[in-house]
Parts: structure tokens; C-alpha cells; sequence
């Protein structure tokens, strides 16, 4: 996780680069995250949902 360099703002303040990892997150923590964000995101309208992820919101299968 990166550290500010300098203690005037927190961390996760616009302008700071977005966190990476040097690994995967385990598979318990995956699922869960992947769960958390489907919930939260399957109870927004389609104009709240982030521009890129609409298409996929007005998927419908063909089969």
C-alpha cells in the first residue's frame, strides 16, 4: 500500500495514484469483495452506475 510522502493529506485525497497490490488478493477475500460491490451496484439505476460499466447493465442474454 503506498504511504503519502508527506503527512498533510490522507491518504486516498485527489490527486494520489490508485492503490495497487503485488499480489492477488486471496480467494475468500475475492469472493467477498466481488459480492459486496454486485449488492451495492445492483441497487443503483443505470445513470448512478460508473460510465463504463452501463453496457454491461443493459446486457440482456439472447438465449
Amino acid at each position: 500500500m503506498e504511504q503519502p510522502a508527506h503527512g498533510g493529506e490522507p491518504a486516498g485525497a485527489a490527486g494520489d495514484a490508485a492503490e495497487t497490490l503485488d499480489h492477488p488478493l486471496p480467494e475468500g477475500v475475492r469472493r467477498r469483495v466481488v459480492a459486496l460491490v454486485a449488492d451495492a451496484f445492483g441497487g443503483l439505476t443505470v445513470a448512478e452506475l460508473p460510465a463504463p460499466l452501463r453496457q454491461y447493465a443493459r446486457f440482456t442474454a439472447s438465449r
